[in-house]
């Protein structure tokens, strides 16, 4: 087995962020156990290695042609293999989702459909594709909540931010969406639009609940650091930093989704906890010279 590739076609070195979010959704519920924790940290990982081996594995014939450096049209890793490695992640993830409590499996069985369905022909729309992706990737952090409190009360707790994390995914995908087609600059601008809001809000969240003036600092902080190729480059040279291409432009947005889910946690309370997710951001950061992410 071709170990370095299974890695690179999981895309496993963002496998901190997905920590980050499920523990974001753990602060703002207000209740942590280990145990729970730990089992939908797993969950989630399952749910990310199987949808990253579907989407190798439905994207095949064209990454033929337009990317044959990936593992698999260079032979690195079979059809059959990321077939089932897709089938064991998808499920994986519901399984361990049932044994803490009925609502956490049937969330995790949720978003497993919701993967399924998004490697189908509407990951090809231009709306309905990022707006699927971003309700996902909120649900993961939703899917923090509901291992600790359940359906019901995390809806009262956390669904803001879960919808705050999906703006900012869906932005940063409507900028994706665009890399393999002559982009459109109403979309580009409308995702970056969002995504820019979006990272905006848990100072606004912070401020709503009147929270101490070191929290809007460290909040501020977080923001400014997040967009600070850009406030560089204004300051220095008036004018916005150059991407060499709209993906590393997309990739720059989604890179830094780890730091979005560090300023939601921070802004729920929990400093020890964001203080854990801004590793996780920095564990990615690492990791992607590593592995880098096909």
């Amino acid at each position: 087995m071709n170990a370095p590739a299974f890695l690179r076609l999981t895309r496993i070195s963002l496998a901190p962020s997905l920590l980050a979010d499920v523990l974001a959704g753990t602060a703002w519920s207000g209740v942590f156990l280990a145990e729970n924790f730990v089992v939908a940290g797993l969950a989630s990982l399952g749910l990310f290695v199987g949808g990253m081996a579907l989407n190798a594995r439905v994207d095949y014939e064209e990454d033929c042609r337009t990317r044959p450096d990936r593992p698999l049209p260079k032979g690195e890793v079979s059809r059959a293999q990321a077939t089932a490695l897709a089938l064991f992640g998808l499920g994986m993830g519901p399984a361990l989702g049932f044994l803490v409590s009925p609502s956490l499996g049937g969330w995790t069985l949720a978003m497993a459909g919701a993967i399924a369905l998004y490697h189908g022909p509407i990951r090809r729309s231009v709306l309905a594709g990022p707006l699927l992706l971003g309700a996902i990737r909120g649900s993961n952090l939703f899917l923090g909540a509901v291992a600790g409190v359940g359906l019901s009360a995390a809806l009262d707790s956390v669904l803001w931010a879960a919808l705050v994390y999906a703006a900012y995914v869906t932005g940063a995908s409507f900028v994706a969406h665009e890399e393999d087609r002559k982009p459109r600059k109403s979309i580009v601008a409308a995702g970056v639009t969002l995504a820019v809001a979006a990272s905006a809000l848990p100072v606004g969240f912070a401020l709503g609940f009147g929270a101490p003036v070191w929290r809007i600092v460290a909040l501020v902080a977080i923001v400014a650091f997040h967009w600070s190729p850009f406030l560089v480059a204004g300051i220095r040279h008036r004018r916005l930093p150059r991407f060499p291409h709209l993906a590393a432009f997309a990739g720059f947005l989604l890179g830094r989704m780890a730091l979005l889910t560090t300023a939601l946690t921070l802004a729920s309370g929990a400093w020890q906890a964001a203080l854990a997710a801004l590793g996780a951001f920095g564990a990615v950061r690492l990791l992607v010279r590593w592995i880098p992410p096909t």
